[in-house]
C-alpha cells in the first residue's frame, strides 16, 4: 500500500460536479451532531457561534475541494491522512487555544466525504501520549466507518439532513 500524503485529499481538489459531505447518523440521530454539541457546553455564545460557523466552513470548503495551506496560521495543511487507519482523513480546527479534530472518509460517489467523529484533541505530558490518546479517536472513527458502511452510513440520496451544503464564497 502507498502512503497516503495530505495532498493526496479531495479537499484540495475542486470537482467539475457538487460534492456531498454526509455526517454518519445511527439509529437514533447524528454522531457529529451530538459531539459538537457537547463539545459546546462549556463555550461563551459567541464561541459556540464561531465554533459552528468555523466547523461548516471548513466542511464546505473541503467539499468544494478549496482547502489550502495559507488557511493555517503554522502553516500545516489543514487536513492529514489518519495515521493508523487506512481508511480515515483528520479535518484540523483550531479555535482560540483548543484544537479540535475531525476524522472522515472519502469515498468516489455519493457520499463523497463522510463526518464520522469530532472531539477536542487533548495534549498530553508526552507526544507519545498524545499519540495514544488521538489513536483511540481514530479507532473510534475507522469503527463507525466500518459499522455503518453497508448502510452508506445513514446517506439518503434525496434531500439527506445530515449532509452538508458548501458554503458559497459569496456568502462568507
Amino acid at each position: 500500500m502507498n502512503k497516503r500524503s495530505d495532498k493526496d485529499s479531495m479537499c484540495f481538489t475542486p470537482s467539475d460536479r457538487p460534492r456531498v459531505f454526509h455526517k454518519c447518523t445511527h439509529a437514533n440521530g447524528c454522531f457529529l451532531d451530538e459531539e459538537a454539541s457537547a463539545l459546546m457546553i462549556p463555550m461563551p455564545m459567541a464561541v459556540q457561534n464561531r465554533f459552528k460557523g468555523e466547523l461548516r466552513i471548513l466542511m464546505s470548503k473541503a467539499c468544494m475541494g478549496k482547502l489550502d495551506y495559507s488557511e493555517n496560521a503554522r502553516g500545516k495543511s489543514p487536513v492529514s491522512p489518519c495515521r493508523s487507519q487506512p481508511d480515515i482523513w483528520e479535518l484540523r480546527l483550531n479555535i482560540r487555544d483548543q484544537k479540535y479534530r475531525i476524522y472522515y472518509s472519502e469515498q468516489d460517489g455519493a457520499p463523497d466525504f463522510v463526518a464520522l467523529r469530532i472531539h477536542s484533541k487533548k495534549i498530553a505530558r508526552t507526544d507519545a501520549e498524545t499519540n495514544r490518546l488521538q489513536d483511540n479517536e481514530m479507532r473510534l472513527a475507522q469503527e463507525r466507518y466500518t459499522e455503518y458502511k453497508p448502510q452508506r452510513w445513514g446517506h439518503e440520496d434525496r434531500h439527506c439532513r445530515y449532509c452538508i451544503t458548501p458554503v458559497s464564497e459569496e456568502r462568507k
